[in-house]
């Protein structure tokens, strides 16, 4: 939760859905909720014109793997715990961090027994833009 320039407070959270939710209200007691979500389960990746090289079996060879200005889309199977970095001089939110959990990947057999995805969890990070 936090207070933007004008003095009013917002809070972000998952709705269980897959999507975030935007709450706001003048005096913190009495909420409204934004009725458009402020995430979802999907995320654009953005590789620009890196070139890596990576160690392969056993550090004995080495892979070079060269990107270009591409957009990776990976959608999400869980999408929890939002929480928003805010800019200290501006009071306005800058990035939005969440725990995440890949819908793609290798899957356990016993995951996959329960109809579950991949157990692959991180925490992400992504730049928040202004309105448009």
């Amino acid at each position: 939760m936090w207070r933007d320039a004008r003095g009013n407070y917002h809070a972000v959270f998952h709705d269980h859905m897959m999507i975030g939710g935007h709450a706001y209200s003048s005096d913190g007691v009495v909420w409204d909720y934004s009725p458009s979500p402020c995430f979802g389960p999907n995320v654009d990746f953005l590789a620009a014109g890196a070139a890596d090289s990576i160690a392969g079996g056993g550090g004995s060879t080495t892979e070079t793997i060269e990107t270009v200005e591409t957009t990776e889309t990976v959608w999400l199977s869980r999408r929890e715990r939002p929480h928003c970095v805010i800019d200290d001089r501006t009071g306005r939110p800058i990035a939005l961090s969440s725990g995440v959990q890949e819908s793609g990947g290798p899957v356990p057999e016993w995951a996959r027994q329960k109809g579950l995805g991949s157990d692959r969890t991180y925490t992400l990070v992504v730049p928040v833009g202004p309105a448009e």
